[in-house]
């Protein structure tokens, strides 16, 4: 019986399955044609006949077969075979689609159809005559292996560009029809199976490859198993599956972009170290510009542009990150999917070196723009993103400052591993040749981290490598068969687009016609998902749908000309024959000086704001109860730092203090710049940060209010103790005092034993003392409910 499920196919279309002798009584014609096919589409496979296809249907054979056709207007245009073994594992074999068919998505429609059969017909059918199929799994062939990492350009044909889900079993495995090691497991996700397996039992793949190597080639079987057995380590039991790699061939050519890193130098030793001044003919006109009124006459901050260096980037050709939690890795081919050389992913490039010199605090915030020579693409442009954005991806800069990609910077000769070290060698070059450069380390460079960042490009000249509808291998994708190059005035419509707003957009159809211009044409398509992939700093845009590009790039400001994307630490301008981006080039700034000064002062005000988060340490003075209230003294000890805690505590509200005060308030006066500056505090978590600071610089003063009160408590209470002990030994001089004058009169001996032994001589003592001991207990007294208060006082304020 031939198994058909409903799915959305063509009308002309029919998926059909024969998974027995009795699917054959009337459907062996179509076997024959399909056999026919099978044949010229594997000419190299001469051992397999139509007989061994008609066996192989029986349940109990192993392997069991399942065929599945594709056929259209009744004739067979494409197929697959799936073999069945007894252990749970099915093998997909065989996938053809006719030549002239290519490119409608035959292939991915008969293995999403086979996938189906799996869940339903086979594993949820409660057949006892077929078997549960626990594995789905496919052979690829290993084309080469890149950095440690295998690809296959036949998988990649058949499932990545077709956005299949697929997962590799990398383990040694020998292909039995050939008994080559040039392949490997790849495995599909159903439903039934589990969508995503993390791991597999090597127990349950030896037995699979027992059961395949005997019924495929019983003589080479038990070499086959002794080879494999050595290249897989007994003692372990089981073995992650991993994500196959994706190849990804770049399209856009972008001549015209800027990629800016804002780089702190906390302590500058020489703030002239290549002018006397800080006018700059190039910058001082933007800023004055920018400024409100307030600020023109006595500026916070200087910008000067520096010099400009040649450099050569060489790119990385593989990159992992993990997008939506799937653990993914990207290699990067040409148009006919060889990967990337090394001569090929270097691009030379034109280094901008900028600062902006804020004043009052004497910090540099230095900006180093990269523009290609020729072009940068779009995965390039994201590998520079990866220093201040992109980190949803996991990859970016560590806590040492480590990019995790292996982008290598050539300079004068010299190989640099990171742009923080390119941009230390190349301030020490200018430093050295400095009329002002008196000691040797200056070589030495001080460049902290790196802070924020932006991106600019211009869509006017953008060129495409190739139809974006034509995938690696031009796999052609049923969408956009008649999509042309994009035209300037349908760039034009998306600046204007972006410029509308909502309501305008709406009722004017404008986001119909965007998604309809985004549907019908594959470069306009790449080009705005490339756009959200340099906005939000991520390699995995080929995914996003029209839906994400909508929520993604909206604009914080714009005209019919560019647009802005705040995202995190970049910021992102979109434009079209700019001629402020063209004069930055051409002046050496390298980027639109409106982007970069706010950007900065964003830069330095997230800097401020992290030093200030250092001290954020909860710090309490220790509990006391009872009588230790009234003996502590100002000697609290923090066991970490071996410092006094008091001491400690006032050096930490000093740096809050000081880092709240060094912030830089807004200080543009337009709209475009005020929205970037208001936005930028708010989207990089800086008010909030700044709120928190707040809050624990006052916690902290209210614990150094507790200890002042406290010590002064103890002071007092000391001195109390002193003056008792001083007014005991007064009081004792003068008792012996009066006694010996008393004595001294010389009485008779009788009179001077009265005298001894009467009572009234320490009537004027005991009344002092009396009076003492109620003058003392009332000041105890005091300072008791003075200690109580305090303590109240702090509980509030720890509660608070």
């Amino acid at each position: 019986m031939i198994k058909s499920f409903k799915l959305d196919l063509p009308s002309s279309d029919q998926i059909e399955v024969i998974s027995s002798e009795t699917d054959l009584l009337d459907k062996n014609s179509r076997l024959d044609e399909f056999y026919t096919q099978y044949k010229i589409a594997f000419p190299e496979i001469t051992s397999e006949r139509k007989d061994d296809l008609l066996r192989r249907l029986n349940a109990d054979a192993i392997p069991n077969n399942y065929i599945v056709l594709y056929t259209r207007d009744g004739a067979v245009i494409g197929g697959l075979i799936m073999e069945c073994y007894p252990c749970g594992y099915a093998l997909l074999t065989y996938v053809f689609v006719l030549k002239e068919f290519d490119g409608q998505l035959i292939g991915t429609r008969l293995i999403d159809y086979l996938k189906r059969y799996i869940d339903t017909a086979i594993n949820r059918s409660g057949r006892l005559d077929k078997r549960k199929i626990v594995i789905l799994v496919f052979e690829a062939k290993i084309d080469a292996v890149y950095n440690n990492v295998h690809y296959s350009s036949i998988f990649e044909f058949y499932f990545r560009q077709n956005k299949l889900e697929c997962q590799l079993i990398n383990l040694y495995y020998i292909e039995p029809m050939s008994g080559s090691d040039d392949y490997l497991l790849g495995v599909i996700p159903t439903a039934s199976s589990g969508n995503i397996r993390e791991t597999l039992a090597i127990s349950s793949y030896h037995t699979f490859l027992k059961e395949l190597y005997y019924s495929a080639d019983p003589e080479n079987a038990s070499r086959y198993l002794a080879a494999v057995k050595n290249r897989i380590d007994d003692r372990v039991e089981n073995i992650p599956i991993v994500e196959f790699p994706k190849l990804r061939s770049p399209v856009l050519k972008i001549p015209k972009v800027s990629v800016a890193l804002h780089i702190i130098e906390e302590d500058p030793d020489d703030i002239s170290l290549l002018k006397e001044n800080y006018y700059c003919k190039i910058f001082n006109s933007y800023e004055k510009d920018l400024f409100s009124q307030r600020y023109v006459q006595r500026s916070p901050y200087f910008s000067k542009h520096i010099d400009s260096q040649q450099v050569t980037i060489e790119f990385d050709g593989i990159v992992h990150f993990t997008s939506e939690g799937r653990e993914e890795t990207f290699i990067f081919v040409d148009e006919q999917g060889r990967v990337l050389s090394e001569e090929a992913r270097q691009k030379n490039a034109r280094v901008f070196i900028n600062h902006t010199y804020f004043e009052s605090e004497k910090k540099l915030i230095w900006t180093f723009v990269f523009h290609p020579e020729s072009y940068f693409n779009e995965f390039e442009v994201i590998q520079l993103e990866k220093y201040f954005t992109g980190s949803q991806e996991n990859v970016g800069v560590d806590a040492n400052r480590n990019l995790d990609l292996t982008i290598k910077f050539l300079y004068q000769g010299r190989k640099y591993y990171d742009a923080l070290s390119l941009a230390n060698a190349i301030l020490a070059d200018l430093r050295s040749k400095s009329k002002t450069a008196g000691r040797a380390d200056r070589s030495q460079g001080k460049l902290g981290a790196i802070l924020a960042g932006a991106v600019q490009l211009d869509s006017s000249e953008i060129g495409f490598s190739r139809d974006p509808k034509h995938r690696v291998r031009l796999v052609e994708r049923e969408r956009h068969a008649d999509s042309s190059s994009p035209q300037d005035d349908q760039w034009r419509f998306i600046y204007q687009y972006y410029n509308s707003d909502e309501s305008t957009r709406k009722n004017d159809q404008g986001v119909d016609k965007l998604n309809e211009l985004y549907d019908n044409n594959s470069y306009f398509e790449y080009a705005l998902n490339s756009f959200c992939g340099i906005a939000l700093g991520i390699f995995d845009f080929e995914r996003m749908s029209f839906e994400e590009v909508g929520d993604t790039l909206v604009p914080l400001a714009s005209t019919d000309t560019y647009f802005l994307i705040l995202n995190k630490s970049s910021i992102s301008c979109f434009c079209h024959e700019n001629k402020l981006y063209a004069n930055s080039i051409k002046y050496g700034i390298g980027i639109n000086p409106y982007i970069i000064i706010p950007n900065a002062v964003l830069a330095y005000n997230s800097f401020w704001i992290d030093h200030g988060e250092k001290y954020l340490v909860e710090e309490n003075p220790p509990e006391l109860t009872g009588w230790r209230r009234l003996w502590i003294l100002n000697r609290f000890f923090d066991k970490r730092n071996k410092v006094i805690f008091g001491h400690q505590l006032r050096h930490e509200v000093a740096e809050i203090s000081k880092a709240l005060h060094a912030e830089l308030l807004n200080v543009f006066q337009y709209e475009t710049e005020i929205s970037i500056y208001n936005a930028g505090m708010e989207k990089r978590g800086i008010n909030e940060k700044r709120t928190e600071l707040v809050r624990h610089k006052n916690k902290k003063e209210d614990v150094l209010k507790e200890m002042e009160m406290r010590r002064t408590n103890s002071l007092g209470i000391l001195s109390i103790i002193l003056s008792v002990i001083s007014l005991t030994q007064i009081y004792q001089f003068a008792a012996e005092a009066r006694k010996a004058w008393i004595l001294g009169f010389d009485p008779p001996e009788s009179l001077r034993k009265g005298l001894e032994n009467d009572p009234r001589i320490y009537i004027p003592s005991l009344s002092i003392s009396i009076i003492f001991f109620f003058v003392f207990a009332y000041l105890i007294y005091r300072f008791y409910n003075a200690a109580e208060k305090v303590k109240s006082r702090s509980r509030d304020s720890r509660v608070g």
